[in-house]
């Protein structure tokens, strides 16, 4: 399996200069330690979670590794971060690997798998819109940032300077433990069905519940959100109309806090999106505020994505490429068939994941509230 020698470079934008704002750092990529394997499609199609709970299972009883992917992927894992005894590592190729997405022809309806039937859950965002991920983490983080600079002075020749001196911040954070425990019986581990029920079960909805903590996070044992940073702008969003829309733009564009304009974007609930979209944006005419699905549309040439991940009667507007999800190693998958779950013939299952989200940027982002 020659992709686990390769390291993955997917991640090398991460290796953030935070004085500047969050630009990318191209060098050093090499020695990134990321929990991408860059998994070719056809070994993400053979991996499967239910067998690397069970392989971590048979290590408790036994010294001899339960071998295949998984054990391999655990392994070169186990290389790049310190991974505690007792608990598999899982790549985040798994995690964000959605499969292959079939072609079919025209009037021919697509066969519907009904193996397992998911959880309708809110729709995660932070992502879509340009949030990025910062890894290799290992103590907490206090990384400088600089609020101001020195100014020019024109000198004359027998003139004198005072000086300016640039001031500076820090960009803080600490590993925020998301953890999951749930149980699934031991018939369930062995049929065809465990794989999704697990997957959507722990990953997706870890994905879920991490993407709340970006936009809407309360601090302490979560991390701080977007909407709970202090210095993020803000505006009345009462009889929102075109006007309002377009000033939280200007707003985020005159703190010269756009660091990249493809990071942009409008995210709100989806009661918010269906006002805009019935609300022109000139009296009299058939052009909307909010242009295209109401999902994912535009705003003003802007991206706009509707999710009830967002507070009521509220929206966002920033640049999301400012924002980092920090990983402190790989999500780890655990199982226990201790107590009373022996009796039931059941197994514990716990997902634990150590992240917190650096939002380097405040003035990059406007929130408008109480949107009527």
């Amino acid at each position: 399996m020659d992709y686990l020698q390769k390291e993955a470079a997917r991640q090398a934008k991460n290796l953030l200069d935070f004085s500047s704002g969050g630009a990318s750092a191209r060098q050093g990529a090499s020695s990134i330690k990321t929990a991408f394997l860059n998994l070719h499609s056809r070994d993400l199609e053979r991996y499967s979670l239910a067998r690397a709970i069970q392989s971590q299972i048979q290590s408790m009883y036994s010294d001899r590794e339960a071998g295949g992917i998984e054990q391999e992927c655990h392994d070169e894992l186990v290389k790049r971060f310190d991974i505690p005894l007792g608990s598999i590592a899982v790549p985040m190729d798994v995690l964000t690997y959605r499969g292959p997405r079939p072609v079919y022809s025209v009037g021919v309806s697509a066969p519907r798998d009904l193996s397992f039937i998911d959880l309708l859950r809110n729709r995660s965002i932070a992502y879509r819109l340009g949030a990025q991920h910062l890894s290799d983490l290992k103590d907490d983080v206090a990384i400088p940032r600089q609020v101001s600079g020195t100014t020019i002075v024109w000198l004359s020749p027998t003139g004198s300077v005072t000086a300016s001196d640039s001031a500076f911040g820090q960009v803080s954070g600490t590993p925020r433990q998301a953890c999951i425990v749930t149980e699934v019986s031991e018939q369930l581990m062995r049929q065809s069905s465990a794989d999704p029920i697990i997957k959507s079960g722990l990953a997706a909805d870890m994905a879920v519940g991490l993407d709340a903590a970006v936009i809407n996070g309360a601090g302490g044992l979560e991390p701080l959100g977007i909407l709970n940073t202090p210095g993020i702008g803000s505006a009345s969003g009462t009889n929102l109309a075109y006007a309002g829309l377009v000033g939280v733009q200007k707003t985020v564009a005159d703190a010269n806090a756009i660091m990249n304009p493809q990071g942009l974007g409008y995210a709100t609930t989806p009661t918010v999106a269906e006002q805009l979209k019935n609300r022109q944006r000139f009296t009299g005419t058939d052009s909307s505020l909010w242009r295209g699905a109401l999902h994912e549309g535009e705003i003003e040439g802007v991206l706009a994505v509707s999710s009830k991940q967002m507070l009521s009667a509220t929206l966002l507007y920033g640049d999301w490429s400012t924002v980092y999800i920090g990983e402190w190693g790989p999500l780890l998958l655990s199982a226990d068939r201790g107590g009373t779950r022996f009796n039931q013939a059941s197994v514990g299952i716990r997902a634990l994941w150590m992240v917190d989200v650096f939002v380097t940027a405040p003035t990059a982002f406007v929130k408008v509230t109480s949107i009527t």
